[in-house]
């Protein structure tokens, strides 16, 4: 089922209704914020509390922002904090701790740490996901990257139910990205990240113990490769890459991996993030060309691109900003698309907010 994208029709025809009743249409400007990493490792947007969690693996940390892109907080000691997901109410939010093979449980409301859970000695969980009344995570170190789960809810936060060991027959050489979606309950789709072949894995983990769908290497006519990012479509029934090549992101049939829509964009895929209504922002690290490409579901031409403006000097003869890998995401609303940004090497990332990207 496609899911039609009229929000940007809208809100032109209101826009025009407005000008001829002679009305004041001002848009809400775009903000940027500096943020205290130089560092990335995942975005979660918690629509309820209107805030922005980032984690940064380096310094080991957590910040936290609200819908404008000022910081409000830091969550420090969480080593190699990576990959989050939050729970469908917003009030909890688990990031994988991949230096102290953990995964920390975090209030929302109050930014205060409720729980860790041990996942092994030496595992290193990386990425994170809630489907089937599981917290499955990613793991493991270069050449045995593989899947684990526990189980929810936790009983005994000091040894929760822990089950690793789930990857199967498919084989990972580095913890992949996990993605679910809640119109495809109990389906996990993995994706190797980084590698000069790209490989995706789909899982039915309905039962609880995840049983291999479908499996795919060097997708497409023309390969795959250096996986950066991936999203589901919002009715679950499609897979969307970004890899470094080729110049373009592609979806790819959940159900067996086939090819579906190209989606045109440029030098280097790196981000994907899909809104409710279907509407794909697809980004690239390209330092002359759009960075944002926004598209319908389906529809190969994108319907518009966001180009970021050149920092001032002496930024601007280093580097020109360029999106981050895996930075995007939207508000629920889709009122807001954020965009975590480096704009100059070894320098603060910025938070970019951009306000009713649709239009």
């Amino acid at each position: 089922m496609r899911i039609r994208r009229v929000a940007h029709r809208t809100t032109t025809v209101a826009v025009a209704l407005a000008a001829a009743l002679g009305l004041a249409t001002p848009a809400a400007a775009d903000t940027t914020a500096t943020l205290p990493t130089t560092s990335f490792g995942d975005i979660a947007v918690d629509d309820t509390h209107r805030k922005v969690f980032v984690t940064d693996p380096d310094d080991g940390s957590i910040i936290v922002t609200d819908f404008e892109g000022s910081v409000l907080a830091e969550i420090p000691n969480q080593p190699g904090a990576r990959g989050m997901t939050l729970t469908s109410d917003d009030s909890t939010l688990y990031v994988a701790l991949q230096d102290s093979d953990g995964i920390a449980v975090i209030d929302t409301a109050t930014h205060s740490i409720r729980e860790h859970y041990h996942t092994g000695s030496g595992t290193g969980p990386a990425r994170v996901a809630l489907t089937a009344g599981k917290l499955w995570f990613s793991y493991g170190d270069d050449g045995w990257g593989d899947i684990g789960s526990i189980d929810l809810p936790v009983a005994d936060a000091d040894h929760p139910a822990v089950t690793r060991g789930l990857a199967g027959d498919f084989r990972w050489y580095y913890p992949p990205l996990l993605e679910v979606s809640p119109n495809a309950p109990g389906t996990l789709v993995a994706g190797e990240p980084s590698l000069s072949i790209t490989t995706v894995g789909v899982y039915d983990v309905a039962g609880g113990t995840p049983v291999e769908k479908a499996w795919a290497q060097d997708l497409g006519e023309d390969g795959s490769g250096n996986l950066q990012d991936m999203a589901l479509s919002a009715d679950g029934t499609e897979t969307i890459l970004a890899s470094g090549a080729p110049y373009h992101h592609h979806a790819y049939k959940v159900a067996d991996l086939s090819p579906t829509t190209i989606y045109n964009t440029d030098t280097y895929p790196n981000s994907v993030a899909v809104a409710p209504d279907g509407t794909i922002a697809a980004g690239t690290s390209s330092a002359y060309e759009p960075d944002i490409w926004l598209f319908e579901p389906g529809v190969s031409e994108p319907y518009r691109t966001i180009d970021f403006p050149t920092v001032p000097a002496p930024y601007n003869s280093y580097h020109t900003p360029e999106l981050v890998d895996g930075g995007l995401a939207w508000s629920e609303d889709q009122s807001r698309l954020f965009a975590v940004v480096e704009v100059a090497y070894s320098k603060p990332l910025e938070l970019r907010v951009l306000n009713n990207p649709e239009t």
